[in-house]
């Protein structure tokens, strides 16, 4: 309950300091993996044509982090959470959410 109290009033501070790109789809309102894919075809045709660039190339590369938040250095997003300008009180939920935090998850290689 907490992660989305923090997210909901994250988020709309987060996005409306620019902080986001318009090229990221996780976590945000009204976006998924599906709309992400969707753009491709578009892309792809643009590269073709040679629309917005002067090749006739269009290389897809994708990246899947297994476990990304879970193995993210906490001070980074900290130190990125202080560069947006989020409000003091947000900041202070944050750093108490993220301190002395230890995940324990299970793998494919065990806990």
């Amino acid at each position: 309950m907490l992660e989305r109290v923090i997210y909901k009033r994250l988020l709309p501070v987060v996005e409306s300091q620019g902080g986001l790109s318009d090229r990221q789809y996780g976590f945000r309102k009204a976006r998924s993996t599906i709309d992400a894919i969707k753009l491709v075809p578009g892309l792809a045709e643009d590269a073709i044509h040679g629309k917005g660039s002067t090749s006739k190339y269009c290389v897809v590369v994708t990246l899947d982090v297994k476990n990304a938040f879970n193995s993210a250095n906490w001070n980074l997003i900290r130190k990125s959470l202080a560069k947006v300008g989020i409000p003091a009180y947000l900041a202070a939920i944050v750093d108490s959410y993220l301190t002395e935090r230890r995940l324990w998850y299970d793998t494919d290689d065990g806990p």
